[in-house]
């Protein structure tokens, strides 16, 4: 850690009582570089300067300036979680005007967003989360933007879905990355689809305070991409922010707090609602955002993308390439870690056994290490892993599946799990058939639903 950071860096571990405000200083946009600034303090000194680069706009005579300032102040608090949650302070001043709306808004996004991190490091954040600003009315800014769409991918089977599946309506979209890895420009080149760039920094102090022990953990940062994506929308001229989150993502890991603590919060249905409503009542009301994929199953999205055979050395769901530091770039899939697992078993229910297993390398479902892992994906221990990976009931159905296949039914893990799951046979034959169920909760229109449903 360079010495300067350390001498600015002044409290010891176990101080972070001592910061009691977090201050959502500044934001400033350069519209010339396409570089939005974004400046927070803590009450004890300590500055965080983060940077997103949204490079020059494509259609700059066409740009809502008041809209886009709007979305820049949402962002600002959006992205301002990271460094909330080095140590919890119990005042958060924003110095921008807040309306009602999109105070409560950032309330829940903050509680329910970081209800996975408050659990983990034993704390409660209930009645610690309150904003203070100014207050203005709630008014919606009018937004016209270009009839075509942002699709935001991240490499896995349910962006490319979400692709096809657009392909096949015909309608004209670009695909969206923040700090696009080797995986996402692969996959642009293979889909022939323009990719949309940004590049977000965070501040090097975050890093240096969570070197030294400060509080770090999971946040919602789905719910920062999409507002980024919303920012990108206006600045570019994007319609819609067509996003790929199944029905499973509205599930949550346990109990505590008094809610659901759901580690894919800002994938849920909950907070895509909230998220429409804000941009709809106080926010870009032209722009259109919603999950393309929300009426499905993760087994429904898996054979529907069984058919895409040109992405098998490309895609790939495994957090490890993604890490923001020292990311894994010698595989795509580690095969150790809850989320390929999950990807394993719910791709074995519509894919060949061979090109599953040159896919990730090995049989995953035929490694007894691998048993702990699978037991807690269908319930039978511990509670759902804190990845995003499917329902409980939905990952007892694919092994019900795999149970009854010649192919499968042998390897250790289908073996013996379904062995253990004989007391659940009737609510797993149960599961197998709403495994297949198309959702009616959910934002897509009807002509895409017609798409979606005639691939399937």
């Amino acid at each position: 850690m360079p010495k300067a950071i350390c001498k600015e860096i002044s409290h010891k571990i176990g101080d972070s009582n001592k910061v009691s405000e977090f201050i959502f200083d500044s934001w400033d946009f350069n519209s010339q570089s396409g570089i939005l600034t974004l400046k927070y303090l803590w009450d004890n000194g300590l500055s965080f300067v983060e940077k997103i680069e949204f490079g020059k706009s494509q259609n700059p005579d066409l740009v809502n300036w008041k809209a886009l300032e709007r979305i820049a102040c949402f962002l600002h608090i959006a992205c301002g979680v990271s460094y909330y949650k080095a140590a919890l302070p119990p005042v958060l001043l924003v110095k921008t005007p807040l309306s009602p709306i999109a105070r409560e808004f950032f309330r829940n996004l903050y509680f329910q967003g970081l209800a996975e991190f408050a659990y983990r490091n034993h704390c409660d954040l209930t009645d610690r989360i309150t904003f203070y600003s100014p207050t203005r009315k709630a008014k919606a800014i009018h937004t016209k933007l270009l009839n075509r769409a942002l699709i935001p991918i991240g490499g896995g089977r349910d962006s490319l879905t979400s692709v096809k599946i657009m392909q096949e309506a015909g309608r004209e979209f670009s695909l969206f990355s923040v700090n696009p890895s080797r995986v996402i420009l692969k996959f642009a080149k293979i889909a022939r689809v323009p990719l949309v760039k940004v590049y977000r920094t965070l501040s090097p102090n975050l890093f240096s305070l969570n070197e030294v022990g400060y509080l770090n953990g999971h946040i919602p940062i789905t719910g920062i991409i999409s507002l980024i994506a919303c920012f990108t929308a206006i600045w570019h001229g994007f319609q819609d922010i067509v996003m790929s989150n199944e029905r499973s993502a509205n599930e949550g890991n346990l109990k505590a707090f008094g809610i659901d603590v759901n580690h894919q919060y800002s994938k849920s249905l909950d907070f895509e609602n909230r998220l429409r409503k804000l941009l709809n009542e106080d926010g870009a009301c032209g722009i259109n955002y919603f999950s393309l994929l929300r009426p499905l199953s993760e087994l429904s999205i898996a054979r529907l993308f069984s058919s895409q055979r040109e992405y098998d050395d490309v895609f790939t769901s495994c957090n490890r390439v993604f890490k923001i530091r020292n990311p894994q770039t010698d595989r795509l899939w580690c095969g150790e870690c809850p989320k390929c697992h999950f990807a394993f078993l719910s791709l074995a229910t519509s894919f060949e056994k061979k090109r599953l297993i040159n896919i990730f390398g090995s049989n995953l479902l035929d490694n007894p290490a691998n048993i702990p892992s699978y037991s807690e994906l269908v319930g039978i221990s511990g509670h759902k892993p804190w990845e995003c990976v499917g329902e409980i009931e939905e990952s007892a159905a694919a092994i019900g599946i795999l149970a009854e296949s010649s192919v499968w039914k042998s390897d250790v893990v289908v073996a013996h799990l379904w062995e253990r799951l004989q007391d659940k046979q009737k609510r797993i034959e149960q599961a197998k058939v709403e495994s297949f169920f198309h959702s009616d909760d959910h934002n897509v229109s009807k002509e895409l639903l017609t798409y979606l449903f005639n691939l399937i």
